[in-house]
């Protein structure tokens, strides 16, 4: 699971789940605008999702052949691209 939390009172404001997971999620990145959250989790099927910062709704999600290690942003696309790192090497998305 992974919460998106106000830091001046604590609070939890959202909720994004990888829910085959079993909540395990092992790199998390925002956009360089901050709008959009990627994250990878341990789940059987490599399952990037791609949330909605200020909703908490998923916008995308992808299935990766291996198991995914980091994920991050491409800055410098006018497009939101990102990057996986993982057992089968680099991948563009």
């Amino acid at each position: 699971m992974v919460c998106i939390w106000d830091a001046s009172t604590g609070a939890c404001l959202k909720e994004m789940r990888h829910e085959r997971a079993g909540g395990c999620v092992v790199s998390l990145k925002f956009s360089p605008e901050g709008a959009l959250l990627l994250s990878a989790a341990a789940d059987p099927d490599g399952a990037l999702r791609v949330w909605d910062v200020a909703t908490g709704t998923e916008v995308l999600g992808v299935r990766a052949e291996a198991p995914v290690a980091s994920v991050g942003w491409c800055v410098h696309s006018s497009l939101p691209e990102f990057v996986i790192a993982g057992a089968d090497g680099v991948s563009l998305f």
